[in-house]
């Protein structure tokens, strides 16, 4: 036999191992009653060697007992938990995470509901600002008739990453070419059910910085349904007698409803698409309505009259005034150009006295600034002195002229911005 403790042969019957002296497990002994207990009770082996052996008390082993079901089922639901909240995490953390953000609002726009994708924007809010305005811009967008799309996932761990650009190809019916969608998504302070990354569509790429809006002075603009009033007015400097200019300061890139309406003009009433290329709005005409024409030319014609009717008899200028824009520096170069009519209305060699206007032909021009161009015959009556004995005669005199004046509203009244009246001779 082998012994137990340092792995030495023995002999079979041995009671002790030859090498290290330990009692060997298989010696015989003879049957034990359950009922005794033996406490150091010298026993000899059957082999009459008259070596005793020291008994051991013997104490039987209790038996194990089963494992219950209930234990069973306890730990294996346990168990089935913990991998469950594993996946459940793995999956939330997919959920969550910036490729399915932007996923589901690619496929909010693609669906055209504006106002499920408006909520998933990261934005601060202002007048032209919001949900409606948003709703309003896209309209008219659209990203096709999709017939499949994936989103792009980077392979590179994001995890310290603040903001994400996302890519999803997609394809439309009818087109052989994939198209790209990329939208930036931006990681919030805030979490998720206190646990999971919160990723926000990123508004930028979707937003205009001031857009700009020239139009005629004089003119009232409503963008989107808002009159835009003195505070959308950009720098004086950049506004001046024919051109006033608008900023917004933010808006939404897309498609939008712009009026202009001015006294005695055409309302202009237009759709405007703001992206990347087309960020401001330029509106150099505006069409008179028939009866401001008419209006404008009566106008013109009896200021001509009166001009010269004043020049003639050589009034002052404050006579004829109210005829004229209020402009200081305009008033004074129309104010400079009365007088040298005057002057050579009123020489010694040629002083009408009466002046008759003849085919009178006029035009009125509407390209950005109302002009109104006379063109006619007219006959003088007019004195002058004799070169020879000084003496005053009458003549009379005809001939052609060119006449052209400019006319601006102030205030509700058409006013002239130039004399146009020329001298005759």
């Amino acid at each position: 036999m082998f012994c137990e403790k340092c792995g030495s042969k023995n002999e079979d019957n041995a009671a002790f191992c030859e090498n290290c002296g330990a009692p060997l497990q298989n010696m015989m002994q003879p049957p034990v009653n359950e009922n005794m207990i033996l406490d150091n009770v010298p026993v000899y082996d059957t082999q009459n060697t008259g070596i005793p052996v020291i008994n051991s008390p013997v104490v039987p082993k209790q038996p194990r007992k089963p494992v219950s079901k209930l234990t069973i089922a306890i730990v294996a639901e346990i168990l089935a938990l913990v991998c469950m909240a594993y996946v459940l995490y793995g999956f939330s953390t997919d959920y969550f995470g910036p490729e399915h953000r932007a996923k589901a609002f690619f496929e909010h726009m693609a669906n055209a509901e504006w106002g499920d994708a408006y909520e998933m924007l990261d934005i601060d809010e202002s007048t032209f600002i919001n949900k409606h305005f948003f709703e309003m811009a896209n309209r008219t967008q659209s990203l096709g008739n999709i017939v499949n799309y994936k989103v792009q996932k980077s392979t590179i761990d994001d995890s310290s990453q603040i903001s994400k650009n996302v890519n999803i190809k997609y394809s439309v019916s009818g087109s052989g070419e994939n198209r790209n969608y990329s939208t930036t998504v931006d990681k919030s302070k805030k979490k998720e059910f206190y646990l999971f990354d919160r990723w926000n569509i990123n508004s930028g790429s979707y937003i205009c910085d001031s857009y700009m809006i020239y139009v005629p002075n004089g003119s009232t603009v409503t963008f989107d349904g808002v009159t835009l009033d003195d505070k959308y007015i950009y720098d004086d400097s950049y506004s001046n007698d024919e051109t006033t200019v608008y900023m917004i300061q933010k808006l939404f890139k897309g498609c939008h409803d712009i009026k202009v309406i001015q006294d005695g003009m055409e309302d202009v009433t237009e759709v405007v698409d703001i992206s990347e290329s087309y960020q401001e709005y330029d509106l150099k005409n505006m069409k008179l309505k028939d009866d401001t024409a008419e209006t404008i030319e009566n106008i013109a014609c009896n200021n001509m009259k009166n001009i010269y009717t004043a020049a003639i008899k050589y009034e002052s200028f404050s006579s004829i005034a109210n005829m004229f824009t209020q402009d200081k520096e305009e008033l004074e170069d129309i104010s400079d150009s009365y007088e040298y009519l005057c002057e050579n209305l009123n020489s010694d060699y040629f002083a009408p006295y009466k002046i008759t206007f003849k085919e009178i032909y006029e035009q009125l021009e509407d390209d950005g600034s109302i002009n109104v161009t006379f063109q006619l015959r007219y006959l003088a009556e007019y004195t002058y002195t004799n070169y020879w004995d000084d003496k005053q005669e009458n003549d009379k005199s005809s001939g052609d002229i060119n006449i052209k004046m400019k006319f601006v509203n102030e205030n509700g009244k058409w006013v002239q911005t130039n004399l146009g009246c020329p001298s005759l001779y």
